[in-house]
């Protein structure tokens, strides 16, 4: 897996840090249901636009 690098957010990087705090780390930060792979970047777009969508911004 490659590893990406970003710049977050002041308030993104204290939501990580609560999340993982409460949750554990583990191999990817947002996992799937398969043990060891992540979510695809389609179950991200989907859950962006449901969060949208239920807040009226799309």
């Amino acid at each position: 897996m490659k590893a990406r690098h970003t710049m977050l957010l002041d308030v993104a990087l204290e939501t990580t840090r609560s999340y993982l705090k409460e949750y554990g780390q583990s191999e990817c930060l947002f996992p799937s249901h398969d043990k060891g792979k992540h979510i695809t970047t389609l179950a991200v777009e989907k859950i962006f636009t449901n969060a949208c969508k239920k807040e009226g911004k799309h």
